[in-house]
């Protein structure tokens, strides 16, 4: 989708949060304003970014608790692979789920069923995005869980809805991504 042209960041992350909403891409929480947003296809997106190797391999993934994540997070316990999440409100502190059923991969279950952990045993991680360019330059709502990466130093991978990539940020990106996937295709930014 072609973007007017910003000034700064700010102003970036509110086109493309009212694109979704004008495309009709956005799912709930509607608004996508101030959040990084869910969106319609997301599973489809789930379902293309499960394909990449380094996620068939990898047997302890970090997933964000965003809702465009929450497919993600239940076909990786669907998986039988250990799923690990950020706590809710604690910065540094994680819950390992792991050997349960889909229900879990749900923000009110992990602190029912998962475990304190740390991030010693992380493969890879996936983290949420307001938007991506071709070459793997992420843009996160700017604060919270992983606005500026993963917390650990492994494969990183996202999702988006094609409203949300871009040719070229033209701004610092947050984090750097090794592949994302959108509802239609895989994208592999670097080996």
């Amino acid at each position: 989708m072609k973007l007017e042209p910003v000034n700064n960041v700010g102003e970036l992350r509110e086109q493309i949060w009212s694109n979704l909403v004008r495309e009709n891409a956005a799912a709930f929480p509607i608004p996508p304003h101030g959040h990084n947003p869910n969106f319609k296809g997301a599973r489809a997106a789930a379902k293309n970014l499960m394909l990449h190797p380094t996620l068939i391999t990898s047997s302890v993934v970090l997933v964000g608790m965003e809702a465009a994540l929450l497919p993600l997070r239940e076909m990786i316990l669907e998986a039988k692979k250990t799923l690990i999440v950020p706590h809710r409100t604690l910065k540094n502190a994680f819950w390992k789920l792991e050997n349960l059923p889909k229900k879990a991969a749900k923000i009110g279950n992990f602190h029912l069923l998962g475990s304190g952990c740390d991030l010693t045993d992380v493969q890879c991680a996936i983290i949420a995005s307001v938007a991506i360019d071709a070459g793997g330059s992420r843009l996160s709502k700017g604060f919270g869980f992983a606005a500026h990466g993963a917390p650990v130093s492994v494969p990183t991978f996202s999702i988006a809805h094609e409203v949300m990539l871009l040719e070229k940020l033209e701004f610092s990106a947050d984090s750097q991504l090794q592949a994302f996937a959108t509802p239609e295709r895989l994208i592999v930014c670097s080996s």
